[in-house]
């Protein structure tokens, strides 16, 4: 484990979730972080650079959008590494062959969404795959096909594009124009950032909503499988195969 948190994209999502000055920045100090560490960081950063707080904080939204897609990022990479068995699932390529091709264009694009450090080698998964249902992007990722960078570019990607919660809300009826501004007036001033609770807690929307509306925004959203095809990193039938692969290894944990 001490080898891998002294690669430097873990020390520098430790750094990331916990401050550089923080003694679990240390290399060495990745061994003594625990899960629910790792949650709460996680948690206190995305409310300390949630887009919503824009005004409040003086800062962008562009901006706090892209330090909680790197807090994302962070999380996603640390709690990846505590999985891997003695730390050893993760292994950087050895050759550009072992890589997926794309061109030179949709490389560039698809930089937007992840690690813009080029000394960086891109990390597979080297373990066996996780015994639970997974989503299309997990499941590709674990089996080898996608990088973990591509994992975390595919996520930030499919959220960029994805409608807010707010606007679904408010297309499909459930809260009006005035009553999307009201909610995000308070978020201005409350510590529950996400957009539904807060709806919730004023009374506006119930929870069966909120389940809803997010299924809705979901929806609303291009299927990730998009991003592999757009991008160059699958074709469409590796995609498909590996699509129908994903079904039938989340149908042996399906819930009898």
């Amino acid at each position: 484990m001490q080898e891998i948190a002294a690669q430097p994209p873990v020390r520098r999502a430790l750094q990331v979730l916990f401050g550089a000055s923080s003694k679990w920045s240390a290399s060495a100090g990745f061994a003594v972080v625990s899960e629910s560490d790792l949650k709460a960081a996680w948690r206190q950063r995305i409310f300390e650079s949630h887009p919503d707080r824009a005004r409040t904080l003086g800062r962008s939204e562009a901006d706090l959008a892209a330090e909680c897609t790197a807090i994302n990022e962070a999380f996603a990479l640390l709690k990846s590494v505590r999985e891997a068995p003695h730390g050893e699932a993760m292994s950087s390529a050895s050759t550009p062959a072992e890589r997926p091709s794309r061109t030179r264009a949709q490389a560039a694009t698809h930089d937007e969404f992840s690690w813009q450090n080029p000394a960086v080698s891109e990390l597979f998964w080297r373990s066996s795959t996780p015994a639970r249902a997974l989503r299309l992007s997990e499941y590709l990722y674990y089996t080898g096909h996608i990088s973990y960078q591509a994992l975390i570019a595919s996520l930030s990607w499919q959220r960029s594009v994805r409608p807010r919660f707010g606007e679904v809300a408010r297309d499909r009826g459930r809260l009006s124009r005035e009553e999307v501004h009201a909610v995000v007036t308070a978020q201005r001033s409350t510590p529950q950032t996400m957009f539904g609770a807060v709806a919730v807690r004023r009374g506006l929307l119930t929870e069966r909503d909120t389940t809803l509306i997010t299924i809705w925004q979901r929806l609303a959203g291009p299927s990730i499988g998009a991003y592999f095809l757009d991008f160059g990193l699958l074709d469409r039938r590796s995609l498909t195969v590996a699509m129908a692969e994903q079904r039938q290894h989340n149908g042996r944990f399906a819930a009898t």
